[in-house]
């Protein structure tokens, strides 16, 4: 009765607008820092077949390298791919919401996850969104809806999902529009704010016991 939960800081939509699809060679991005456990190599892979006989999309590594981090992909890895089968690395962007009003398709293959705020922003934009059944990712997609949901490596169905997607452009908009629609029914931050706030109301609200006490204290 004491257990709240609640679905990561948000989202601003008003500066994450949904915006349409352009009408361009497709971008599908992968927005994350350069690590293995989060899908690195099975989007490389994935854009590899997708692009196999000729380049269908292009493929943007969306992220900083981390070289502190034990999962971190070399730079010579990093500029080994780059410019290869359609795949570019841009690095960090500071702005990623510019970046995903460009994009057709938002793919993060991740091993395991918090709640990842990037696949919340690119609910928020419009975007259909390729990730892992597992935590946190599934959080963000409700598979065969907004998007679709994939086995953690299986870099050959999220090859699949993605040629499915490309040649199907009227499932591709009508995943995006329900995307945007979650991320305002779960994902607005002024919704996650009036929670919190709810939250703390109705703890101030309570009696004052020695526990309750404690843990506003270690607060």
């Amino acid at each position: 009765d004491n257990i709240y939960i609640i679905k990561g800081s948000g989202v601003n939509l008003k500066k994450f607008k949904h915006t349409k699809l352009p009408n361009t060679l497709p971008l599908i991005i992968f927005p994350s820092r350069m690590l293995i456990d989060k899908g690195f190599y099975e989007f490389i892979n994935a854009a590899k077949i997708v692009n196999k006989n000729k380049i269908l999309a292009e493929f943007i590594l969306a992220g900083s390298h981390d070289p502190d981090n034990p999962k971190s992909i070399s730079m010579a890895t990093l500029n080994s791919f780059n410019g290869v089968n359609g795949i570019k690395w841009i690095g960090y962007v500071e702005n990623i919401e510019n970046l995903f009003e460009k994009s057709s398709i938002v793919v993060l293959p991740s091993y395991q996850e918090g709640l990842p705020k990037s696949l919340q922003d690119a609910a928020a934009i419009g975007r259909a969104i390729i990730t892992t059944n597992t935590n946190g990712c599934r959080e963000v997609v409700d598979n065969n809806i907004n998007g679709y949901l994939v086995p953690v490596y299986d870099y050959k169905l999220i090859a699949d999902k993605i040629n499915f997607l490309l040649k199907n452009k009227n499932i591709l908009i009508e995943m995006g529009k329900k995307s945007r629609l979650k991320a305002e029914k779960e994902f607005d931050e002024t919704l996650i704010v009036d929670k919190h706030l709810i939250i703390y109301k109705n703890f101030r609200n309570e009696k004052k016991t020695k526990y309750s006490y404690n843990w506003i204290r270690r607060i």
